[in-house]
């Protein structure tokens, strides 16, 4: 009971309501009050870690001016929802893929078996690549859950090269998986496509994001993981009358089962990813 009492005084703090839809665009843009949030909340984020961490993300990824609602077609704010919480939607790298996959801007969150939580802000839609791309407004960030590493964030742009996002997978000589920043054998973050394994060896930071090794040692297991949606793109609404638009399957439990079947299932948008000869999925 102290619990939830905890929790809903925290998101009236931190969101200025329960909901968070009685905000003003001013207070949102200014870093008073976290951007409004749609149902369920985060199982690995409090309040408190919440609104620290959209302090640094872009404006537009905090509230909508009326602008950008008219540009949207929308008479409501910026609403941040979960698009994948592993605890929910079970450990699945096939369904995580296909939810975060053109979506917009993202923050992926992970847990390690030590209790740290990390993650990084991805300013650009994933997408299957076989190289990296990304935006500078992209950050890696830890949030201390065991007294010894500090919360902290590390934005992008004062590195020495632009390896801000990768995601791939089904690619038998390229890394499967996703990363953000640095290179391949020493990532700022990478999470493997058995989502079981996870790493950030920065040796001694990250050269893209000058962060150092996010968690106590390089490799790491993996607890749990959730991706939040805190800017969607603007979707053409031709290409969503023709079935264009989308790229989340709208029902996880179908996927499980064909998953558990030894079938493969791919969203509409995302498709299978190109396979070098004799490649096998991973």
């Amino acid at each position: 009971m102290a619990i939830t009492l905890l929790t809903v005084v925290s998101k009236h703090i931190f969101f200025g309501a329960v909901d968070g839809h009685h905000v003003s665009y001013q207070q949102r843009i200014a870093g008073e009050r976290a951007p409004a949030w749609e149902k369920p909340f985060s199982h690995l984020l409090s309040p408190y870690d919440y609104f620290i961490l959209t302090r640094s993300l872009p404006l537009d990824a905090l509230s909508w001016s009326s602008h950008e609602r008219a540009q949207r077609r929308t008479d409501t704010d910026l609403t941040h929802q979960l698009l994948f919480s592993s605890r929910t939607d079970g450990a699945s790298w096939q369904i995580f893929a296909n939810r975060i996959t053109h979506q917009g801007a993202t923050l992926v969150i992970i847990k390690t078996k030590e209790g740290t939580i990390l993650g990084g802000y991805a300013d650009e839609p994933w997408q299957p690549a076989t190289d990296w791309y990304g935006s500078s407004s992209n950050y890696l960030f830890r949030i201390s859950t065991n007294g010894r590493l500090p919360m902290d964030t590390w934005g992008g742009g004062s590195g020495s090269n632009n390896n801000f996002q990768y995601l791939n997978w089904g690619k038998k000589s390229l890394p499967n998986g996703l990363a953000m920043g640095g290179q391949f054998d020493y990532p700022g973050l990478w999470l493997d496509s058995d989502f079981v394994h996870g790493q950030s060896n920065a040796g001694p930071v990250c050269t893209t994001y000058q962060s150092p090794q996010l968690t106590e040692t390089s490799d790491f297991l993996v607890d749990e993981v959730e991706a939040i949606l805190v800017r969607p793109i603007i979707r053409d609404d031709s290409l969503e009358g023709a079935g264009g638009g989308g790229g989340v399957l709208s029902r996880a439990e179908d996927m499980e089962f064909m998953e558990m079947a030894g079938k493969k299932m791919y969203s509409k948008d995302l498709g299978e990813p190109e396979h070098e000869e004799d490649d096998s999925n991973k």
